[in-house]
């Protein structure tokens, strides 16, 4: 398994695997991704700006899609709750998805470590993950706390006039304090 950045070439590639997602979440009544978002203009900026990876299995094939975007992240400016770490060294992992022909294989676990060891071996000053899902995705939240994220509060209508969000956190690297 292994992570690619994406280029513009990739864009059919990329929609195709979201558009799948957010069928997926329709089929389970999850009412996340089902109001345009995200949209073929956000998936161009975020490719264009360098956040979007694809996450490949061992013969090539795009098992999946993220965007890995850097801090500042405004979509968490109205958040309710406490971060675990009051910084600006931080990533958040958006539009993550699975293809169906990959579901229940474990991938969007491997995918979710295979994403933090990059970040963790990478990006050195990084010093926490921020996540949200929709609150009905208990698939998500379910990785979430296998991987040791934690609840750190709540979104309404980030992403959908009604839509609740839960947000979660992973500490990569505790502060080192001076006495």
């Amino acid at each position: 398994m292994r992570l690619i950045k994406a280029t513009i070439h990739d864009l059919d590639t990329i929609y195709k695997i979201l558009k799948d997602g957010q069928q997926q979440l329709a089929a389970q009544g999850i009412d996340q991704w089902q109001a345009g978002y995200p949209s073929v203009r956000q998936i161009v900026k975020d490719i264009e700006a360098g956040y979007t990876v694809l996450y490949q299995d061992d013969a090539y094939n795009n098992v999946g899609t993220a965007a890995l975007t850097p801090a500042p992240d405004q979509i968490y400016d109205n958040m309710t709750g406490q971060w675990l770490v009051d910084t600006v060294d931080y990533v958040s992992i958006h539009r993550v998805a699975i293809h169906s022909k990959y579901a229940g294989q474990g991938h969007g676990s491997a995918f979710l470590r295979t994403l933090i060891t990059e970040i963790r071996e990478n990006r050195p000053n990084i010093r926490s993950i921020r996540m949200d899902t929709h609150k009905d995705n208990q698939p998500m939240q379910h990785v979430f706390h296998k991987l040791t994220f934690k609840k750190v509060g709540e979104m309404h209508g980030a992403y959908s006039d009604t839509g609740l969000s839960f947000v979660y956190e992973k500490l990569l690297r505790t502060p080192i304090y001076m006495y």
